[in-house]
């Protein structure tokens, strides 16, 4: 009778190796779910950064109608300013965490940039670009990849390779 009544009770818990298959399965799921968490914020920061950017474009395209020139140094003469905060001279736009602004290399080009955060690439709106007085045809908006990581999520935000140029390849966006 003593051994039936051991049996039952070593019968009603978990061994060790069932816990740990458990907590291993537990943790691999964790794992999974945390990177895919990381790569959906990730591309709705981007998806942002091509709504700004979307907001630029058509603001450059209505200026350049209305003046015959393209804006190259101030913000505020945009019609379409996504909210933000302007610096004193109205050359850098400060949206949330998001910062564009002119580049100031003789290129016609807005850089949107994350501050701080290596793992995206900066999106360049770029609607007139001269190299040494001759004029590139690089209209439009290019997600600009510095590194390996920066090239695949270009691609996996649905961009072409186009060109390169100095340490970066540029990865062409089509916009709706």
């Amino acid at each position: 009778m003593l051994k039936s009544k051991y049996n039952s009770l070593a019968q009603q818990g978990f061994t060790l190796i069932e816990l740990l298959v458990v907590v291993l399965i537990i943790g691999i799921l964790a794992t999974t779910a945390v990177t895919q968490y990381k790569k959906s914020v990730n591309k709705s920061r981007f998806a942002y950064l091509q709504t700004v950017g979307s907001a630029f474009v058509r603001s450059q395209e209505e200026y350049f109608l209305n003046n015959g020139a393209w804006n190259t140094t101030n913000f505020k003469l945009f019609s379409l300013l996504p909210e933000g905060t302007l610096n004193a001279s109205k050359t850098k736009l400060t949206m949330d965490d998001v910062t564009c602004q002119f580049n100031g290399s003789g290129n016609f080009e807005i850089l949107c940039c994350y501050p701080g955060r290596n793992d995206l690439p900066c999106w360049v709106y770029s609607y007139y670009t001269t190299n040494g007085g001759s004029v590139w045809n690089r209209h439009g908006v290019f997600c600009r990849s510095c590194n390996t990581a920066h090239a695949k999520f270009c691609k996996s935000v649905g961009a072409t390779y186009y060109t390169a140029s100095g340490d970066c390849d540029w990865y062409k966006i089509t916009m709706l």
